[in-house]
């Protein structure tokens, strides 16, 4: 089975704001991180229940996984035959909150 990939208003929007952060350090980069994000989404297409439980989960109604590839983790949840987007995160930040 393959899942749709569907992002989050939520997720690109941080996606957007971290590739413009990311060009401050040369437009490679940046490219170079987009296209990594983009390979991970395409990754989650078919098996995404491979995933860990996001530390979040615990505090959600819905189970939320992760896909860490550092230094960033998607974070997302599977509707049906969907795979949400719902964060594109830098492990420095704080785990999410209801």
């Amino acid at each position: 089975m393959k899942y749709e990939i569907v992002a989050q208003p939520s997720a690109e929007r941080e996606i957007h704001d971290t590739y413009l952060y990311l060009l401050g350090f040369g437009g490679s980069k940046a490219d170079d991180w987009l296209d990594a994000v983009q390979e991970a989404f395409e990754s989650l297409e078919e098996f995404p229940e491979r995933c860990a439980y996001a530390p979040e989960n615990a505090v959600f109604r819905r189970t939320i996984r992760q896909l860490v590839r550092p230094p960033y983790r998607i974070v997302f949840t599977i509707v049906g035959d969907d795979v949400r987007i719902l964060h594109v995160r830098h492990r420095s930040q704080p785990a999410l909150e209801p």
